[in-house]
């Protein structure tokens, strides 16, 4: 999964910058602006599986990265990587 990331990284202009939104549960949302090749590139390091979406967003919304995981438990024993990307972040 984290070699995918850092292909998409790899295609993304040096400057293109998002939003890293982080949240835990609904009580706490953030975000935090970055350089996109970079967050791609580190997705193992800002990225808890199990835990909340690594999402990453361009200001406009017209770039983004959306890398979920559901546990075999809540899809009766099989699990499941959820990977949208939209704009930039899009492999050709």
């Amino acid at each position: 999964m984290f070699a995918h990331l850092a292909q998409i990284g790899q295609q993304l202009d040096l400057g293109h910058c998002s939003y890293l939104t982080y949240f835990e549960g609904w009580s706490e949302l953030g975000a935090l602006r970055l350089r996109s090749a970079d967050a791609c590139k580190q997705g193992s390091a800002l990225w808890d599986e199990g835990g909340e979406a690594l999402c990453l967003v361009s200001e406009d919304v017209s770039d983004g990265l959306y890398l979920d995981y559901t546990e075999s438990e809540q899809l009766n024993g099989a699990d499941e990587y959820e990977l949208w990307a939209w704009g930039a972040f899009r492999l050709e």
